[in-house]
């Protein structure tokens, strides 16, 4: 009895432990959604060059880690932060791989580790073939970049992209934000998200689904092409939205609400079965269908929440 005791106490505190680094560690957000802005990680007074003389096409990454990935004058990996918390770097066969440092036994410290990151630099001639990985409680970003494929998976921290191209790009991301914003194209994409919100702003996606199940969807000045948006619990906005040829958006129990660029050639359909469906200030009934020969649609379903085209 005694030891069942002891064990249960050991897990409860074990998981405060982690619950309080997961605050710690996004205790400065990445993504500021007011300003529509992405800003950098904290800045730290130790900089380790980790290698240097390389060349990579591919990126792996795994463990707690802040991740920015930009342009440079040449191919690097910089390190800042604590010396026992410094990565370990490997190249094989043109693959970079940078994994958490591990320390042995059962070391247990929360501690706020936007103070640690580690900056990759590609030359601006070059490009990345592939970029993948796991940063479990650490943010990401990206900027500036051209990447053939992207998979990133995080648990609890922030996304953000900015002037990338990217051809192919699945996310997967638990409880932190995702922010696209700032002149990305992405070609085709699958991003999946838990808890936390998405915005985009000034790019463009294309053949892409999003799934979103308890936060929001914010979009500004967007292009999408064949895009899939459903939601859950979350709302969905978009101001100053254009289409070409169709963006899908289904929702549960949030709202969706959509204003478009004027002068827009649209078709629009709009189906809810207990919120209200209105298009240019007037209620349209629970299905509503406009006529026309243009290629371009608007597809809004609901279930509880309501559905405005302004």
């Amino acid at each position: 009895m005694k030891k069942s005791i002891l064990v249960g106490f050991m897990m409860l505190i074990v998981g405060l432990l982690l619950t309080g680094y997961a605050y710690l560690n996004n205790g400065e957000n990445l993504i500021n959604a007011k300003n529509w802005e992405i800003g950098f990680l904290k800045d730290s007074k130790r900089k380790v060059m980790l290698v240097k003389n390389i060349k990579f096409s591919k990126v792996s990454v795994n463990g707690d880690l802040n991740i920015i990935v930009k342009k440079g004058t040449k191919f690097g990996v910089v390190y800042q932060g604590e010396k026992k918390d410094q990565p370990t770097v490997k190249i094989k066969d043109d693959l970079l791989s940078i994994d958490e440092h591990k320390p042995h036994g059962v070391n247990i410290t929360i501690s706020n580790s936007t103070n640690e990151q580690v900056i990759i630099t590609v030359p601006t001639d070059s490009n990345l073939q592939e970029f993948s990985g796991d940063i479990g409680f650490g943010n990401f970003k990206a900027e500036n970049m051209k990447i053939k494929r992207m998979n990133l998976s995080s648990g609890d921290g922030d996304i953000a992209l900015a002037e990338n191209q990217i051809d192919y790009l699945k996310i997967n991301n638990q409880d932190g934000d995702i922010g696209i914003i700032n002149h990305n194209k992405i070609k085709q994409g699958f991003i999946i998200m838990e808890d936390g919100d998405l915005m985009l702003k000034d790019s463009q996606l294309n053949k892409t689904t999003i799934i979103n199940a308890n936060g929001d969807i914010d979009v500004n000045d967007i292009i999408v092409n064949d895009v899939n948006f459903k939601l859950q619990e979350g709302d969905f906005t978009a101001n100053n939205l254009k289409v070409l040829h169709k963006l899908n958006v289904t929702n549960s129990d949030g709202d969706n609400e959509v204003k478009l660029k004027k002068n827009t050639d649209i078709l629009i359909g709009m189906h809810n079965e207990d919120g209200d469906n209105t298009y240019l200030g007037k209620n349209v009934g629970s299905d509503y269908n406009t006529q026309g020969k243009t290629s371009n649609h608007i597809i809004l379903n609901n279930n509880s929440g309501d559905n405005e085209i302004k």
